[in-house]
């Protein structure tokens, strides 16, 4: 019969190059959460300014009208 040993694997201490190393890591994930976060505000406020510049241009449109039927009226007077 053929004994096989049992290994242990201990969690103890992290050497300081892996514990700089998780650092590091974590660090690393936290700046892209930030990025993402930052990317789907910036696209927020965006899809907003472009929702209200569309307004600004109907408005400009309509009132361009108004001023065309104005004028036509007016030459038909003189």
């Amino acid at each position: 019969m053929i004994k096989i040993r049992k290994f242990t694997i201990h969690q103890g201490t992290k050497t300081p190059l892996k514990q700089q190393w998780e650092d590091n890591l974590h660090g690393k994930i936290e700046v892209k959460h930030q990025i993402r976060a930052d990317t789907i505000n910036d696209l927020e406020n965006f899809s907003q300014d472009l929702q209200h510049i569309s307004l600004v241009v109907e408005s400009i449109r309509k009132n361009h009208q108004v001023l065309l039927t104005e004028n036509d009226r007016l030459n038909r007077l003189f």
